[in-house]
């Protein structure tokens, strides 16, 4: 008798690797691997198409979607951060220890709640 088994825990997979360490049940990996089976319909897919797609379209599209991603933004925290790290940067910069502390006192940042 042959039965098609779907694994959704994979303690099934130790207990059923351990039923055939004792010969109980035979395990067969399905050839039916999913993945190419959808990669080689892709593959006739493309062959039948008139127009195959050239290597510029493809980046064509990936720079356009990039572009749409990064649009979508409208806070760069990389970029605020550094341009407050090149603020603190020059108004310190020939600060001594002492007049840097005074400096960082009156700066203070207070958190929002």
């Amino acid at each position: 008798m042959t039965l098609h088994i779907e694994i959704l825990n994979p303690k099934a997979n130790k207990l059923l690797e351990s039923l055939a360490d004792l010969n109980l049940i035979n395990i067969q990996k399905d050839k039916d691997d999913g993945f190419m089976k959808l990669l080689n319909k892709l593959r006739q897919k493309a062959k039948s198409q008139k127009h195959t797609i050239t290597m510029e379209e493809i980046t064509k599209e990936v720079e356009s979607v990039r572009h749409a991603r990064y649009a979508m933004k409208r806070f760069d925290t990389v970029k605020v951060f550094r341009k407050i790290k090149e603020k603190i940067a020059k108004e310190t910069e020939n600060m001594t220890f002492d007049e840097f502390k005074a400096y960082l006192n009156k700066n203070q940042i207070s958190v929002m709640k």
